[in-house]
């Protein structure tokens, strides 16, 4: 029997009271605790521009600015579900320098997850890796490649359209 005075509440109300002090507590302390890219101390993105429009499985990509040269190219055949290789390309900066080469693949207008990739350092200002990217459940097959790399206090990006062959 419960202690005169004692409340009797049922377990599905305890778990509500907990979401509400969680939604409240993330109303109040939330905005504070978001941190912008302005105050964050990251670098600003430097985009280079395409030098023309290409295809970065049937050729080398070229993106510049000023000095700096940025190549994209992906070997083979490249089709959903199987591994294939993706080169980036530096001139114009020491190799010292590169922190970091990340590549990211995205679809415009479709969540197709993370598909995001660190290259490795190879000889001579390249870097590369294999790269799998899932179906589209619609059956479409373009992506966008955004290429990152991360020199000194500065961020190099570029982004460059490609087509999938279609899956075996």
């Amino acid at each position: 029997m419960a202690a005169a005075g004692a409340a009797n509440v049922s377990p599905r109300w305890g778990w509500a009271w907990i979401l509400l002090v969680g939604v409240v507590a993330a109303a109040l302390f939330g905005p504070t605790l978001q941190q912008t890219e302005e105050d964050s101390g990251a670098p600003a993105a430097q985009e280079l521009r395409l030098r023309g429009p290409c295809d970065p499985v049937a050729d080398i990509c070229i993106a510049v600015d000023g000095e700096t040269t940025l190549k994209f190219s992906i070997e083979g055949e490249p089709r959903p579900m199987r591994p294939f290789p993706v080169t980036v390309g530096l001139e114009g900066v020491r190799e010292d320098d590169v922190e970091a080469v990340l590549i990211g693949f995205s679809m415009a207008g479709m969540d197709m997850g993370p598909n995001r990739y660190r290259l490795l350092p190879q000889a001579a200002g390249r870097w590369s890796g294999e790269v799998t990217l899932p179906i589209c459940t619609t059956g479409r097959t373009d992506w966008i490649a955004q290429v990152e790399a991360f020199v000194g206090p500065a961020v190099l990006t570029a982004a460059f359209e490609l087509e999938l062959l279609p899956p075996k």
